[in-house]
């Protein structure tokens, strides 16, 4: 996967990851019930309805932080495949929360 995502340009990358931001959001607003607070295409809701029951209140500020720590690195080019590596481990570490 972080072979895959480090063959994108960096502006593709960085466009990305506040694409994955955006979502980590809509899927925890999910959680609420509030149909009125998400922002998401039917397609996203779509694959909300499964993905949302992983991100909650126990690892929502770490997946942000993970996401927003990758963004500045790839801005300050930092080698992509380690950035998308790094990042791939600890989401995984942190959905198991």
């Amino acid at each position: 996967w972080s072979d895959a995502m480090a063959g994108g340009g960096r502006e593709w990358q960085k466009r990305f990851l506040g694409y994955c931001q955006r979502m980590i959001r809509e899927n925890f607003i999910c959680n609420f019930h509030l149909p009125q607070l998400n922002y998401m295409t039917e397609r996203e809701m779509q694959f909300s309805q499964k993905f949302a029951p992983f991100v909650n209140e126990g690892n929502i500020i770490g997946l942000m932080d993970e996401l927003s720590t990758a963004q500045r690195d790839i801005e300050q080019n930092v080698n992509s495949k380690m950035v998308f590596f790094d990042l791939s481990l600890k989401t995984i570490m942190l959905m198991k929360q």
